[in-house]
């Protein structure tokens, strides 16, 4: 019985695990996680009503891994997710940007498919889009921020900053924290700033 239990708990845990990182089914499971701990609530019962009754009237003590039936339930209890599974958050990525035609699509596409590979990979961080006035670098990024939000397999959020050649470190501080929704107005030392913005703070700020 203990075996059984244990690895009905294991079960659980494993089922909660899956259901946080794939979205996919999760009607489904979410029906077989709610099967499961009412299982496991009454066998759990079970077993204590049967202890119980032994301890009672027939003078045997439990031994140590029986204590473990009250754990068993308590995870009963947790696994009701009565407060739901996951944390209110973003419904969308972002907002996509409106833009203009380029002088050559084609150029545009090739850029698109050279650029690409760098933005979905893990090792670069940063990307620089240069080249004369007028040839358009605004345009690709802006084609690149609307791919992104519509990309199934970017899971992170999107955001337009625009930086003028004037602007400094306090200003786009401030331009950061106004898209993600931080207040940093109480806040003028720019490593207490970079710290909120890094911090993660900003990633509970309301969506826009």
């Amino acid at each position: 019985m203990a075996e059984m239990l244990s690895n009905m708990a294991e079960r659980l845990a494993n089922l909660a695990a899956e259901m946080l990182l794939d979205y996919t089914g999760i009607q489904e499971k979410m029906e077989t996680l709610r099967n499961d701990i009412q299982v496991l609530e009454n066998r759990a019962a079970d077993v204590l009503a049967v202890i119980e009754e032994e301890e009672m009237y027939n003078g045997k003590k439990r031994k140590r891994e029986v204590e473990d039936w009250l754990e068993v339930e308590k995870l009963a209890e947790r696994g009701k997710f009565s407060e739901g599974l996951f944390l209110e958050v973003c419904k969308t990525k972002g907002k996509p940007l409106v833009t203009t035609e380029w002088k050559s699509q084609r150029s545009l596409k090739q850029n698109l498919k050279t650029v690409w590979p760098w933005l979905m990979n893990d090792v670069d961080s940063r990307i620089g889009i240069y080249g004369m006035g007028g040839v358009g670098k605004t345009t690709l990024a802006m084609h690149m921020h609307n791919k992104l939000l519509n990309d199934p397999k970017f899971k992170g959020r999107v955001y337009w900053i625009n930086v003028s050649q004037d602007s400094n470190i306090h200003k786009l501080q401030h331009d950061i924290a106004s898209v993600v929704n931080l207040d940093l107005s109480s806040e003028d030392n720019e490593n207490q700033r970079a710290a909120e913005l890094f911090g993660g703070n900003a990633l509970n700020g309301q969506c826009q």
